[in-house]
């Protein structure tokens, strides 16, 4: 049963990143390949461990094969990155993203030395200590990873909202959390041999790790729109709106623009309408610009810029007399409610708590 829950895992994972490499019009060409590889990484695992007694010749393969594990969360964490920034590109402070890999690849190389003969002795006498090791490392380091794509999800201006309260993937990074703290559980006991805990078995570890491939499925599912341009969703408001992917960048760098050259959003009367006018387009095609390609809401994105100007007029020298709702209305902000609630949804903390951590920085 645990074989072929593996095997089916491994093939669903595998159209999974293969139909998401073939989508025409990716949201971000980047964010949908890194995704395909994170899917096909996982599908990769399961079907080598679905296939354990066909490498009883060659333990030392079958342990290397654990380095796939390494990827998940990082590939996961930059996959994030690239979903919410779209000028996101892979750099050389990237390669840290290894590190778990890396850990691991350094412990392996001893069994890789060894014999046949003595590698076996070695792996059923228990004396794999350094691996375990690794593995410890590598857990926090992966929980770090989950931590900080929720943070980036969370604290998104992309989305109407709080990015972490979606479902989709909020129900990924709670499986991958959930994973690593079954991998630590199944350490415990190379750590503490006196520590009385059942001992996991590793064939029920499989199954949860190809439980991942029903969550990717379920994201992919859930919230198409941030994969490919066509599977927006077209609500009744959006009926008669029809542009093309390239069009849809234009009014976007139209939208930006204009916003951040003129600063209408000062104004606390400031519309989706004011905005029409003032680049010359339908309200409707910005309206589904800024919802489809832009990820957010107009309401959203100017109190994104309001917040953005409010904290750069509290560092300058000229508003050194008003007081901070003073200052929330020079930058557009109608009342002390909305500047607070905005705020806090933006940047995660009250205007007090950000500079307080911005002074201790």
């Amino acid at each position: 049963m645990v074989k072929g829950l593996l095997i089916f895992g491994a093939i669903q994972g595998l159209v999974f990143s293969l139909g998401l490499l073939s989508i025409k019009t990716p949201k971000s060409l980047i964010a949908n390949r890194l995704f395909s590889l994170l899917i096909l990484t996982v599908s990769l695992f399961l079907a080598i461990s679905s296939q354990r007694v066909y490498f009883a010749d060659y333990p030392k393969f079958f342990l290397a094969s654990y380095g796939l594990i390494y990827l998940y969360c990082p590939l996961y964490c930059l996959f994030t990155e690239s979903l919410v920034d779209h000028n996101f590109r892979l750099q050389k402070k990237h390669l840290l993203y290894l590190l778990p890999l890396f850990c691991f690849s350094l412990a392996l190389i001893r069994f890789m030395v060894m014999s046949q003969a003595e590698f076996m002795i070695t792996m059923q006498s228990g004396q794999y200590r350094d691996l375990s090791l690794s593995d410890l490392v590598s857990i926090f380091m992966n929980i770090y990873f989950v931590w900080k794509s929720w943070n980036i999800m969370r604290k998104s201006k992309d989305v109407s909202g709080p990015f972490a309260k979606e479902w989709a993937f909020s129900f990924l990074s709670i499986t991958l959390f959930i994973s690593n703290l079954v991998w630590l559980y199944g350490l415990l006991p190379d750590f503490f041999p006196g520590i009385n805990l059942p001992r996991v078995q590793f064939d029920m570890v499989y199954p949860v790790m190809s439980f991942l491939v029903f969550a990717f499925g379920y994201i992919l599912i859930a919230k198409a729109e941030y994969f490919s341009v066509q599977a927006v969703v077209q609500n009744a408001r959006y009926r008669n709106v029809n542009l093309d992917l390239e069009t849809l960048k234009t009014v976007e760098q139209k939208i930006v623009e204009v916003i951040e050259t003129d600063k209408p959003y000062k104004k606390a009367d400031f519309s989706l309408t004011d905005l029409s006018e003032l680049i010359g387009i339908d309200k409707f095609k910005l309206s589904y610009t800024i919802s489809n390609t832009m990820h957010t809401n107009f309401t959203s994105l100017t109190n994104q810029y309001r917040v953005e100007e409010f904290i750069r007029l509290v560092k300058s020298n000229g508003f050194a007399n008003y007081s901070t709702l003073g200052i929330a209305a020079e930058a557009g902000f109608n009342s002390k409610s909305t500047f607070y609630k905005a705020f806090k949804e933006i940047k995660g903390q009250t205007p007090k708590e950000f500079f307080e951590q911005a002074r201790v920085a």
